[in-house]
């Protein structure tokens, strides 16, 4: 009997830990812009559901500070852009990696994206401010970066053209102090209807 018990734990536990790991994979998948508008839904309906949910992956939900996140800390860590990353975020059509002290800017650079938010010295330049002017525009550590991986446009028989959309997002925000949003968007239109 111990040994049936014995045998069966293992497999309990082996079971889990291929879970958490597939779990993991797909998260990873998602946040990298590896998966498909169809993955991105499945997964968003099942991390809502209350019987299926958050809670099945082991994971916690955590105040984000503000409504328009839902934020979760992850049992174990996963590798996002080279950096571990032990939260993630899911806003409307996204899910993002909160990556702790790392500069979106360098992340940004090694998949070339490029910040969206003008710099101070973009600013001066653009508005032909004097060096006096300047002085009274604050430095700007923002960044906002975006790449649209998969754009593509089909027709349906019922329904018309259906567009999607799959972008990759770096981002910081003054809703998170020291930390990067790494993740992707996946998004459906359908003009037609």
């Amino acid at each position: 009997m111990k040994k049936i018990f014995f045998i069966l734990s293992v497999s309990f536990l082996l079971n889990n830990t291929a879970f958490a790991d597939d779990v993991s994979i797909k998260v990873e998948n998602l946040i990298n812009c590896k998966s498909d508008i169809d993955d991105y839904t499945d997964f968003a309906y099942n991390l809502s559901d209350e019987t299926i949910g958050f809670k099945s992956y082991n994971w916690v939900q955590e105040d984000s500070g503000t409504p328009f996140f839902n934020q979760y800390r992850l049992p174990k860590p996963i590798n996002i852009s080279g950096f571990d990353a032990s939260t993630v975020i899911l806003s409307g059509s996204g899910i993002f990696a909160l990556l702790s002290d790392v500069d979106a800017a360098k992340v940004a650079q090694t998949e070339g994206i490029k910040n969206s938010i003008p710099s101070k010295a973009d600013l001066v330049k653009s508005l032909g401010l004097t060096a006096e002017q300047a002085k009274e525009i604050p430095e700007n550590n923002l960044f906002s970066g975006q790449k649209i991986i998969k754009d593509v446009v089909i027709k349906e028989k019922d329904i018309g053209r259906v567009h999607t959309t799959i972008t990759r997002h770096i981002e910081n925000k003054a809703a998170f102090p020291n930390k990067t949003l790494v993740g992707c968007t996946y998004s459906i239109d359908m003009p037609d209807l």
